[in-house]
């Protein structure tokens, strides 16, 4: 018989930043992340089983489908967890991409290296740039 257990969920807790602070983080931020970027794409260089040879590549594209996840299953996710709605999408991407390598007999790294944007915080809904 399946014992039920009860986790208790971590909660955000958002920082109300003075402006001064807000100023302060902007300019780190554009400081900083030119370095970032340079030392992801360093770092980025990295060997795994899922690295191919580019003698070894062809044409051939592999496509992989699922059955539709409905949104009002990852909205009630998202808020049961107290997460944003990408944070969801990010987790669920990084387990398929987990267990794609398993089930194919890859072994999963410590580490993979990608990117994916993300809005900053307050970022408008309409489709634009925003900082």
């Amino acid at each position: 018989m399946a014992q039920e257990i009860n986790i208790a969920l971590a909660r955000p807790n958002p920082v109300k930043l003075s402006i001064w602070r807000k100023i302060r983080n902007n300019i780190i931020f554009l400081l900083v992340s030119p370095y970032e970027m340079v030392s992801s794409l360093i770092d980025a260089w990295d060997t795994n089983d899922c690295h191919i040879p580019e003698s070894d590549l062809s044409d051939t594209v592999l496509l992989g489908f699922s059955e539709r996840i409905p949104i009002s299953l990852m909205k009630g996710i998202k808020n049961d967890h107290g997460v944003g709605f990408t944070s969801v999408l990010l987790a669920a991407f990084a387990g398929a991409v987990r267990e794609f390598m398993v089930e194919n007999g890859f072994s999963v790294p410590d580490h993979i290296h990608g990117v994916l944007p993300f809005p900053l915080p307050g970022h408008s809904e309409k489709l634009r740039n925003f900082m």
